[in-house]
């Protein structure tokens, strides 16, 4: 049943609240209408309702913060000095100091990246080049990770070896990258995605179930696809994935109990097509014949099929072929196109190919696009689209520094 504008307006703002924002409007104009949000930190941002409500609740400002605190906290790590003394972006070109007191410049994304002191660097493979006991050097350096090197040969610190991690992952690389201090691309993988999880996914089950009158029972949360315990008014459990839930599914039972009152309705026909067109689609059959007789529905794809009327007014179901489509990316596909493209996927959670997602690009301009604009469209980063265009410097000021969109 369609939420009324007070409903929806409350629904949004607990949506917000539970990811840390606050709602600031007190008027309900719409769904894809844009509205001001402000985050813990006290930045103010314009977002669409809908976007909010599908779980991209990131504020970019943070997302940036977040960004230059990572780089600080990696020259504190490896006893570095930016020699600026701030960061400047991602692509600006900085200058360095490494605690042997050698000094040179590189832009800011290869810090992030995991790069160090390229004199260091040269000296610890030079060292190793012509060390008899290469092999030896090899094997420890594996051995800090927790893995081990495989070969039994030593032919040279640029050569590539065979690798294993603590977790039995197997690769090739040379050995001056272990020796710089690159490992398993997999566990790292895994760390990053565990970092990704949004911190706020469980207040946002919570809410989605306080907004259906009942409570999530789990106290973990462990990422959007995972099942969860859920509790409804009437007190029945269940365990479902958080997605249908954040998507609006609910109690099965209740549902069922539904079913045979909706049996009996004589608008059944009216209410599938409302449903119908609330979400681009329509009904195809002309008579209603009862709440559990096939109907065939199309959707605004232009997919068609048959399915109870109780799928759809009920349980809240609707294209199988667009579901296909969502399912087909993870958010670490997300991640890795952004990497890909020399940039990052900021969001945590991927909840489908229409909605968006924050992106960083290798500049530093951080925007938000679905997945399916991203996969398909004709760029990637829209300021760099238009740096690539422009030569006016006041436009190549406003889109390489501000981030305007």
């Amino acid at each position: 049943m369609a939420r009324s504008a007070g409903e929806a307006l409350r629904h949004t703002a607990e949506v917000a609240n539970a990811a840390g924002l606050t709602l600031l409007a007190t008027e309900w104009v719409g769904a894809k209408a844009n509205y001001r949000f402000r985050c813990r930190h006290g930045h103010e941002f314009e977002r669409r309702a809908s976007v909010v409500t599908r779980g991209s609740t990131t504020c970019r400002m943070c997302a940036r913060a977040a960004v230059r605190q990572r780089f600080l906290d990696l020259l504190a790590q490896r006893h570095l000095v930016c020699l600026e003394g701030e960061y400047l972006g991602s692509t600006v070109r900085q200058h360095f100091r490494c605690g042997q007191g050698h000094r040179w410049d590189t832009e800011a994304r290869k810090i992030l990246e995991g790069s160090g002191c390229p004199a260091c660097a040269d000296e610890r493979s030079a060292v190793m080049q012509t060390d008899a006991n290469g092999l030896d050097r090899l094997r420890q350096a594996a051995a800090e990770h927790g893995g081990r090197c495989l070969a039994d040969v030593y032919s040279g610190i640029a050569d590539r070896y065979e690798w294993e991690c603590a977790n039995g992952h197997r690769w090739h690389a040379s050995g001056q990258s272990v020796v710089r201090g690159n490992w398993c691309r997999i566990c790292f993988g895994l760390r990053h995605s565990e970092r990704m999880l949004d911190p706020h996914g469980l207040a946002r089950l919570q809410a989605a179930a306080v907004s259906h009158g009942g409570q999530c029972l789990d106290s973990q949360y462990a990422g959007v696809n995972v099942t969860y315990r859920f509790r409804c008014t009437a007190g029945h459990e269940w365990r479902a994935e958080g997605s249908r839930v954040l998507r609006g599914s609910w109690c099965s039972r209740c549902a069922a109990k539904r079913t045979g009152e909706a049996q009996r309705t004589e608008d059944g026909l009216a209410k599938l097509k409302a449903i119908a067109a609330s979400l681009g689609g329509e009904v195809v059959n002309p008579i209603y014949a009862g709440i559990a007789a096939h109907y065939t529905f199309r959707c605004a794809r232009g997919h068609e099929w048959r399915t109870k009327g109780t799928r759809i007014l009920l349980d809240g179901t609707w294209c199988r072929a667009c579901a296909g489509l969502r399912r087909r990316h993870t958010i670490e596909t997300m991640q890795q196109i952004a990497i890909e493209r020399g940039g990052r996927c900021l969001s945590a959670e991927y909840l489908g190919v229409k909605v968006r997602l924050s992106w960083e690009c290798h500049r530093g301009h951080v925007w938000e696009a679905s997945p399916d604009s991203i996969l398909n469209g004709p760029s990637w980063c829209p300021n760099c689209a238009i740096l690539e265009k422009t030569k006016k410097q006041h436009l190549r000021l406003k889109y390489d520094y501000e981030g305007s969109m």
